[in-house]
């Protein structure tokens, strides 16, 4: 008489193969899951910027892109410090970035100082901050005049220009 099904011996092999195929496959599943948080929140920051603006201009209220533990939200209200302002978005940074010397109208400031109003008129606080990530940095800026916020390389001690003076050159490129 034959038996259907599988011996111990067989189920045990199976097994084995399985768990070893697991413990190849999980690393590789926590870094791309970590690169891919990474690259959604440095996608995302400028992003953040570009909805501040158009939602202060379409709403005619100040709207707040600030820090808040280890994110960056944004909030609207009348930009008073002692009224209560509605959430709007929030994103959260990667565990692997770390945000640094923070700037705001020129001056370094701490992380919880750090809050860039975004104007019904267009414009905003100008800002500054420095993201580490693996021995690299990248800066993000907010352009005061404009609202438009960049992701790049760059030294955050460095003066912007994004207006040329009345009678100079052109600027080109």
């Amino acid at each position: 008489m034959h038996r259907r099904g599988f011996t111990f011996i067989e189920m045990i092999t199976v097994t084995v193969v399985l768990a070893l195929a697991a413990t190849l496959i999980a690393p590789s599943l926590s870094s791309s899951m970590k690169a891919q948080a990474r690259r959604t929140f440095l996608r995302g920051l400028p992003r953040l910027a570009a909805q501040a603006r158009q939602q202060a201009i379409d709403s005619g209220a100040v709207v707040t892109m600030a820090m808040e533990g280890n994110a960056v939200t944004l909030s609207m209200g009348s930009g008073d410090q002692e009224e209560e302002s509605r959430s709007i978005e929030r994103l959260n940074v990667p565990q692997d970035l770390s945000l640094t010397d923070y700037r705001l109208n020129g001056q370094e400031v701490g992380d919880g100082d750090w809050f860039v109003r975004f104007f019904s008129d267009g414009t905003s606080d100008s800002a500054a901050l420095v993201i580490s990530e693996n021995g690299g940095t990248l800066l993000y800026r907010v352009n005061a005049n404009n609202a438009v916020a960049t992701l790049g390389a760059g030294d955050v001690n460095e003066e912007v220009i994004d207006r040329w003076p009345a009678g100079d050159y052109v600027q080109r490129g």
